[in-house]
């Protein structure tokens, strides 16, 4: 089973380009970090606490970036606000490259070698085997137009499609009025526990200031 942060990274890539698409550019770093704390929040490993991450149980998780970002909070040694940890593991951790190398290894992805003006490394991972991309955007979309239960890992995804702006490249432009309207709704469900959906939805608000404040500071924009 994939884990959040790979599921999320897998609808970011250009399945002929290998490149990540452009709406989610500036934000997939900010969305791959809180897709860790949401996935470590799923397994009961942090909540919140007075409006801050605490890490409730520092088990290993058998996953290495799991672990890896659990250790990083729990080393911390007090609790911090979701927009800390989302700013401190998207630039502290090379979560996408863990990620492309693992569903490299998978075998859902492969490595295009590409350069930059002929010099710079800048690889590319096109999509080598779509079925398990194709699952889960087929499963969203039930769930958001056609009312489909949705189970606790989905629904937080959703909500990583939707603060990364990648709901455009699930839905079509007749669709995305309705689409908004509904992944709202399932975003406020009571799906999850308090506890959890507490944690998350921290989280995601989190994430979705990062990628206001980065896209806000790009060049484009000044």
């Amino acid at each position: 089973m994939l884990i959040l942060p790979e599921l999320l990274l897998l609808i970011a890539l250009h399945d002929e380009k290998g490149t990540i698409l452009s709406p989610a550019a500036t934000s997939i770093n900010y969305g791959l970090a809180g897709a860790v704390i949401m996935e470590l929040a799923l397994r009961k490993k942090v909540e919140l606490r007075d409006k801050k991450i605490t890490v409730v149980d520092d088990s290993s998780t058998g996953d290495s970036v799991l672990d890896q970002a659990l250790y990083n909070m729990k080393s911390q040694g007090k609790s911090k606000k979701p927009g800390y940890w989302v700013n401190k593991l998207s630039g502290q951790m090379t979560i996408k490259d863990f990620m492309t190398d693992r569903l490299v290894e998978k075998g859902i992805i492969r490595v295009e070698e590409h350069k930059i003006l002929w010099i710079f490394d800048s690889p590319r991972y096109p999509m080598k085997d779509p079925l398990e991309e194709r699952e889960i955007r087929e499963q969203i979309r039930k769930i958001v137009l056609h009312g489909d239960s949705a189970e606790p890992r989905t629904a937080v995804l959703i909500g990583l499609v939707n603060a990364c702006r990648l709901t455009n490249e699930i839905f079509s432009k007749e669709e995305r009025k309705e689409a908004q309207i509904r992944i709202k709704e399932i975003i406020k469900k009571d799906i999850l526990s308090k506890a959890v959906a507490d944690t998350v939805a921290a989280i995601e608000a989190a994430v979705m200031v990062a990628i206001f404040s980065a896209a806000a500071a790009s060049p484009t924009n000044s």
